[in-house]
């Protein structure tokens, strides 16, 4: 079996390119447009890796982390940014 690569970002285009490249190369995908349907379809699907965006409405990538570790759900993230800011950079690494 596969293994299950959450994608969740706002922009469509990005969702669809990763979704494509991964599905080529082996993975099973799902997709959110933000933070908000992701915390469903990590319930649903329980994903082994997510690549999350951190520019997104209503909750950004950082506090979809936050909440996943608050809960304990220690699953594997990658972060997608065009910032450059080391803050964001420190502050991604320090929440896992």
């Amino acid at each position: 079996m596969a293994e299950m690569i959450l994608i969740v970002d706002d922009e469509a285009g990005v969702r669809e390119l990763l979704g494509d490249a991964l599905r080529i190369a082996g993975f099973e995908t799902a997709t959110a447009q933000d933070g908000m349907s992701a915390l469903t379809a990590i319930r649903n699907k329980k994903p082994d890796l997510l690549i999350i965006d951190i520019n997104m409405p209503l909750m950004d990538g950082f506090e979809l982390v936050e909440r996943l570790r608050l809960t304990n759900d220690l699953t594997p993230v990658l972060m997608l940014t065009a910032r450059e800011d080391k803050g964001d950079i420190a502050r991604g690494l320090k929440i896992g």
